[in-house]
């Protein structure tokens, strides 16, 4: 008797594992279409599961947080927005969140714009606080080694169309335009221990090369001003 109930057991558990197996690498058959779901950062991995078994992109939670466990010690799941717009196997989608393949949002950046003029794009676009991106970007001390006389980032905020993700920070997007500023600069004068993200090869002609003329502060009141969101590390 003992041996018969051992044998249902273990057969028991061979079939959970055939069936978690086998539903981990099937796209959810029901899949409604284009879901946007942002995982908030501290978020835990069963509430991940439950948010995505909500919001219709997965069946169920299980092998999702089988996989998860599986892998813990050396993966996390990341915090962020994530488009999902077909239907995903549960393996897809654990392996899309560990990468922190994020939706990112088209930030268009005119040739000739100022300081004033990407403060105002990136509070509409990005809900970026204009008076923290412009006290940002008072702080020339990025360009010691390059343009100490420089009062400004005016003219090396270089001007291009940029992917960011929700709720991405002011430092972050200068770091980017001025690393983007050293791409197209070429070969040049780099200056050491770059800014997060890397500046490299920025030539001092660039910055009369994109300057615009300077106005005052005051040009921003009035703008609209969405709040201003900050990322957080990931979960």
């Amino acid at each position: 008797m003992k041996y018969k109930l051992a044998a249902m057991v273990v057969a028991l558990c061979l079939a959970g594992a055939v069936w978690g197996l086998w539903d981990l690498y099937r796209p959810f058959p029901r899949f409604a279409g284009r879901e946007m779901v942002e995982i908030a950062p501290g978020s835990s991995a069963p509430a991940i599961a439950d948010l995505l078994v909500a919001r219709g992109v997965l069946a169920h939670k299980g092998p999702f947080l089988v996989r998860y466990w599986i892998g813990h010690t050396r993966h996390r799941l990341k915090a962020g927005e994530y488009l999902f717009d077909r239907p995903l196997r549960p393996i897809d989608v654990y392996r899309k969140l560990i990468s922190g393949d994020v939706y990112l949002y088209s930030v268009v950046i005119p040739e000739g714009s100022d300081r004033f003029d990407i403060a105002r794009i990136l509070a509409e676009r990005m809900a970026i606080d204009p008076d923290d991106f412009l006290r940002r970007t008072e702080q020339a001390s990025l360009l010691h080694d390059l343009d100490p006389e420089a009062p400004s980032l005016e003219g090396y905020l270089f001007p291009d169309t940029y992917r960011f993700p929700r709720r991405v920070t002011a430092d972050t997007v200068i770091a980017t335009m001025l690393d983007r500023l050293g791409l197209a600069g070429g070969e040049g004068n780099s200056r050491p221990g770059g800014a997060a993200g890397g500046s490299r090869g920025l030539r001092a002609p660039a910055r009369k090369r994109h300057a615009a003329p300077v106005r005052s502060h005051g040009d921003l009141r009035g703008a609209p001003c969405p709040p201003s969101h900050r990322g957080h590390p990931s979960e």
